[in-house]
Order: C-alpha cells, then sequence, then structure tokens
C-alpha cells in the first residue's frame, strides 16, 4: 500500500493537467480583486463629488438668499431717500402756508379794528385825521404790510395772491397734509421691511440651504442596505445680521450719503432755502436715522405789524381826538405746530460694515456622509462578506465630508476687463456710493482659506482656512435624514492647517 502511494505521488508531481486551472483561479482572484477596487474607488470619488457639490450648491443658494436681501435693502434704501426729500419739500411748503395763513388770520381783524376807529365823520381836515389817521403796518407809508422774517416789508395783498397761487398748484397745507400722511407711513413701512429682511436672513439661508442639500444628496442602494449614510451637514454663519449693518446717523455726512442714494444734490440744493442747520428746517440733533424739523428761529418764519386807529369827533366846533386802538402783532411758524407735518418720520437706512467682508458675511457649508462598502450589494451580512471585508473602513464608522463657502458680492460697474466681474471685498472709496445704494449683489464662491479673512479693496489681510475647516469638523453638526450627528474619524486636511495656500489662477475663475 505504501509503495502504491509512492507511485501515485510520484505521478501526480510529474504530471502536468490542471496547472491552467490553478493559474486561472489566481488570475481571475486577482482580476476580480482589482475590478472591484477600481469600482469601490470609483464610487467612493463618486460619492465625494456629489456631497461637494451639494455643499457647492448649499452655499451658493445661501449666499444668493444674501445677496437677495441685500439687494432689497438697497433698493428700499434708494425709495427711502426719495420719499425722505419729497416728504422734506412738502412739509417745508406747508410749514410755510400754514404760517402765511396765520399771518392772514391774525393781520385782519387788527385791520378791521383799526379801520373801525377810522370811520368817516365831519371831521375829515387834514391828512391825519378822519379816515386817515389809522395804519396797519409801519405807519402810514406802509400802511398794509407786514414785516417778513425782520427784514421786509411785503404788501399783505401779495401774501393773499401766493397763497392762492400756492394752492392752484396742489401746495396749500390742507392738500399737503394727506400726501405727508401718506409718505410717513411709506417711511415706516419701508424702516420695518429692512428690519424683517435683516432679521429673518439667518433663517431663510438655513433653510435653503438645507432644501439644496436635500435634494443634491440621497443614499444608495449600498446605503439602503447598510442601514444609511447618516448624512449630515453643518451651517456656519452669522446668527446675529444686525452687527453687519449700520443705520446711518443723524449728521451731515450721512444725510449727504443718504440722499445720494436716490441721487439728489446736498441737503440745501434738495430741500431748497431755509433747509440750512442755522435755518428752520433743520436735521434733528439726536438719535440714529435719518430725520428733519421744524425749528423756530429769532429771524426766520417771523411776520411782525403794528395797527394804530383813532376817531375824531366835532367839540364846539372843533376836531377833537377821541376813542383810540394801537398794538403790535407777531406770527411766528411754531404757532401753527402739527407733529405730522413739521417733523419728518426718522428714516433708517442700512450700510454695511467691514466685518461682513469676513467671517460676519461668509456662510460656510459642511456636509458630510458614511463611507459604506460599496460592494454590499453583493453579500447579506458581514459574517458573509468574506473577500469584500476589506472595502469597509473602520467598520463603517468613517465619514468622508466636503466643504464650501460662499458671500454676496456687489457688482462694482468698473470698465474694462473687470467689468461685470463682482466684488467680495469691503470698497471704502466713498466717492463709489456703492454701499446699500446699488441692487446689483449676486452670490459668489469663495475659496476656503477666503472665506473668515477680511477683504478690503480687492485685498485680504489674512489666511483663515485651517481654521475654517477645523472649526467647521469640530463644530455642530445636523442629521440631514436618518441617524448621524458625528463625524467619527475623519479630521480635517492636513493641507490646510499650515502655510499659504493660494488657488492661483483658479481663485479668480472660483470668487467671480
Amino acid at each position: 500500500m505504501l509503495k502504491q502511494a509512492n507511485e501515485t505521488c510520484a505521478r501526480l508531481w510529474r504530471d502536468e493537467s490542471g496547472v491552467a486551472l490553478a493559474v486561472t483561479v489566481v488570475v481571475f482572484l486577482t482580476v476580480f480583486m482589482m475590478a472591484f477596487s477600481v469600482f469601490a474607488v470609483g464610487e467612493t470619488v463618486r460619492q465625494r463629488i456629489e456631497i461637494q457639490n451639494a455643499a457647492d450648491a448649499a452655499a451658493y443658494s445661501g449666499a444668493v438668499v444674501q445677496a437677495d436681501t441685500i439687494s432689497r435693502l438697497a433698493a428700499i434704501n434708494r425709495a427711502m431717500a426719495w420719499t425722505y426729500a419729497q416728504m422734506g419739500r412738502m412739509e417745508m411748503d406747508a410749514i410755510a402756508d400754514r404760517w402765511l395763513e396765520l399771518v392772514i388770520l391774525k393781520w385782519y381783524p387788527d385791520y378791521f379794528k383799526a379801520r373801525a376807529m377810522a370811520n368817516a365823520s365831519v371831521c375829515t381836515i387834514g391828512p391825519r385825521t378822519g379816515r386817515d389817521d389809522w395804519h396797519v403796518g409801519q405807519g402810514y407809508g406802509r400802511r398794509e404790510h407786514v414785516l417778513v422774517n425782520r427784514r421786509q416789508w411785503v404788501p399783505v395783498q401779495r401774501i393773499v395772491q401766493e397763497r392762492a397761487r400756492a394752492a392752484s398748484a396742489g401746495k396749500s397745507w390742507q392738500a399737503l397734509m394727506p400726501q405727508i400722511i401718506t409718505a410717513r407711513d411709506i417711511v415706516k413701512r419701508m424702516n420695518e421691511a429692512q428690519l424683517d429682511l435683516i432679521g429673518t436672513m439667518p433663517s431663510r439661508i438655513h433653510h435653503t440651504a438645507l432644501e439644496t442639500l436635500r435634494r443634491n444628496v440621497s443614499d444608495t442602494e449600498n446605503d439602503r442596505i447598510a442601514g444609511g449614510a447618516d448624512f449630515m451637514f453643518a451651517l456656519r454663519q452669522e446668527k446675529n445680521p444686525f452687527k453687519n449693518f449700520v443705520v446711518l446717523d443723524n449728521n451731515a455726512e450721512d444725510e449727504k450719503w443718504f440722499l445720494n442714494y436716490a441721487d439728489l444734490p446736498a441737503p440745501t440744493e434738495t430741500f431748497g432755502r431755509g433747509s440750512h442747520d442755522h435755518q428752520w428746517y433743520v436735521r434733528s440733533d439726536n438719535g440714529t436715522g435719518i430725520q428733519r424739523h421744524y425749528r423756530q428761529r429769532a429771524n426766520m418764519l417771523v411776520a411782525n405789524w403794528s395797527y394804530w386807529g383813532r376817531t375824531w369827533i366835532l367839540v364846539k366846533k372843533a376836531c377833537v381826538p377821541s376813542v383810540f386802538v394801537q398794538g403790535d402783532t407777531e406770527v411766528r411758524g411754531i404757532e401753527g405746530w402739527n407733529s405730522v407735518f413739521y417733523e419728518t418720520e426718522r428714516c433708517m437706512p442700512h450700510r454695511i460694515l467691514p466685518r461682513f467682508f469676513a467671517e460676519g458675511g461668509s456662510i460656510v457649508v459642511g456636509v458630510a456622509r458614511r463611507v459604506n462598502n460599496p460592494l454590499r450589494f453583493l453579500y447579506d451580512s458581514e459574517s458573509t462578506a468574506g473577500l469584500f471585508r476589506p472595502f469597509t473602513l473602520n467598520k463603517g464608522g468613517r465619514f468622508m465630508w466636503g466643504a464650501a463657502a460662499a458671500i454676496a458680492a456687489h457688482n462694482p460697474h468698473n470698465p474694462g476687463p473687470s467689468r461685470g466681474e463682482y466684488d467680495p471685498t469691503y470698497w471704502t472709496a466713498s466717492q463709489e456710493h456703492w454701499n446699500l445704494k446699488y441692487s446689483d449683489w449676486d452670490a459668489v464662491l469663495l475659496p476656503l482659506h477666503r472665506a473668515w479673512a477680511q477683504g478690503d479693496a480687492r485685498t485680504w489681510t489674512r489666511e483663515t482656512g485651517g481654521r475654517v475647516l477645523t472649526d467647521l469638523r469640530y463644530g455642530a453638526w445636523t442629521p440631514l435624514f436618518g441617524g448621524g450627528g458625528a463625524l467619527g474619524a475623519q479630521g480635517a486636511p492636513r493641507l490646510m492647517h499650515g502655510g499659504e495656500v493660494s488657488y492661483g489662477a483658479a481663485e479668480h475663475l472660483i470668487v467671480h
């Protein structure tokens, strides 16, 4: 038996049949592993591209909301500036007309009192008796005149004519009052609209980014077999956007800036005479926002006159003076005070602060998903994984993630090669008047190392890519759908942690 066994072994050792099968099995197994490796790598790369595209789309869509909000603020600023100017002009006309009306209403009683004392009688001797012994104005030379602003004598009839002319042009205070009330209401509503737009911007950005992500990522069949990809997202944005905006102060420079929103000239030219701060229609002195009101001055919107009347009677064939009246009257603009047209509604136009063009305005979105075995569809459980087990990373506890940043940027309307490009930096040149005057804002993607860097006049003060990724990695992640809540083993890429990072020519393409 031993001899037979030895002969059989020797024969099998010399026999070469079956070698091809063995080689085929080895080669097939190698090709099999290579093919599935290519598939696994390709599927992982596809998933990585998917979440990066989703992050880009979410950040960009959030910045679109941001840009739309800022464009609306700019449009409201322009409309508010125009309404403010119209309101101010109407109030000035109404105040002046009401003052002149009071002048007429007070002048005629004095006139009739003086004339009543000088009724015709038999005593009509000489120029200072009878009907001639009266005046309402300045003596006998200007008997029907009013001293206006203590420097010019104006005939009362001219005042009557000017008021009639103003009324025919729709500038009587009665006609202007409803328009002033409407303008005040419009400004109030625009103030409320700006506050609502700024205050609700974070929630609208969050909702838009979330919906964008949900429409751009989804579980694969392998994810469903493995219990889900546990998609998560992290959104970093300023929770208090009012920190990024400022209400214009009630000073000369800010009011001039505000009027420029509507392409109007300086206040003196916009409102006309009386609008200087040392005159009668002045800026309010306290609080933020732009506002003007009436201020009584000693020599502005003041009318004066004196009146005199004397009766002459016949006594023993002689004319002697008898009863007389006299007095002085002053009418000031403040006497017709009415809060509706003596003070404009306070305008609260906003302007962007430099901190917006850094961490204050940047929107950073991170998207993560569990790295599941891409060959899970070939087996039912871990016990039967066999050759596919090497494609499972960290026992299913590994996550891949991507990040993107975007911000609203302004189109500076520059001529030449840069025309049409958006500027994601703070522009300091005040003569440009870009700051919430024009509504040409749109979203732009930012390289991550620029996301929180201060941008000023197309320059960047520091690199922040490493901090962005690190803060995002260890920040709060929210389940997109399914489970999630922790990133597992994946950390921030080492490339962004140190040294100067530059996208080169690609940065120009990303920003614009």
